[in-house]
C-alpha cells in the first residue's frame, strides 16, 4: 500500500512539474483562456437572461473575465516570468501593459461579436470573438507583456523605465 501511494505521489509531482514546465505554456494559456471564456460566456448568458442588451452584457462579461485572465496569467500561465524585485511595481506595470494590450483585442472581440450576432446566436458570436482574439492575445502576451529579457536573466516589463534596468 505504501509503495502504491509513493508511486501516485511521484506521478502526481511529475505531472505538476510537466504542467509548470516551459513546454506546457500553450496548454496553460488554453486552460486560462478556456476558464475565462467560460466565465465570459456564463456572465453573458446570465446578463442577457436578466434583460440586459447583448452588446452591453458582453462588454461587462469581457471586463470581468479580463481581470480573472490577468490574475491567472500572472500566477499560472506565465508564473515563471514574475519579477522577484519590486513586486508591487512589477505587477502594476504588468497589469497596465496587459490592459493596454487587451484593449485592442477587446475591440476586435466586440467588433466580431457585433457583426456575428446579426447572423448567429449570441453565445456562438461571443465564442468566435474569443477564439480570434485569443490568437492575438497569446502572441502579444508571450512576446511583450510577460516577456523575459536576457539581461542577466532579469525581467524588464514593458512599462518599466529603462533606468530601472541599469540600477539593478
Amino acid at each position: 500500500m505504501i509503495f502504491c501511494k509513493a508511486m501516485i505521489d511521484q506521478q502526481w509531482r511529475r505531472g505538476v512539474e510537466l504542467l509548470f514546465s516551459s513546454k506546457a505554456l500553450p496548454l496553460r494559456f488554453i486552460c486560462t483562456g478556456g476558464t475565462c471564456a467560460c466565465i465570459q460566456l456564463g456572465l453573458l448568458q446570465m446578463f442577457v437572461h436578466s434583460g440586459c442588451r447583448p452588446i452591453i452584457a458582453n462588454t461587462i462579461a469581457f471586463l470581468v473575465s479580463a481581470q480573472v485572465n490577468f490574475l491567472f496569467s500572472n500566477l499560472f500561465t506565465w508564473h515563471d516570468r514574475c519579477s522577484a524585485t519590486n513586486a508591487k511595481r512589477a505587477i502594476l506595470g504588468r497589469w497596465l501593459a496587459f490592459h493596454c494590450s487587451i484593449s485592442g483585442s477587446a475591440l476586435l472581440n466586440l467588433a466580431i461579436f457585433t457583426l456575428a450576432h446579426l447572423i448567429m446566436p449570441d453565445l456562438l458570436s461571443c465564442a468566435l470573438g474569443i477564439i480570434i482574439a485569443a490568437i492575438l492575445n497569446f502572441t502579444v502576451m508571450n512576446r511583450f507583456i510577460f516577456r523575459v529579457h536576457a539581461r542577466d536573466g532579469k525581467e524588464v516589463l514593458l512599462l518599466e523605465p529603462v533606468e530601472a534596468v541599469w540600477e539593478e
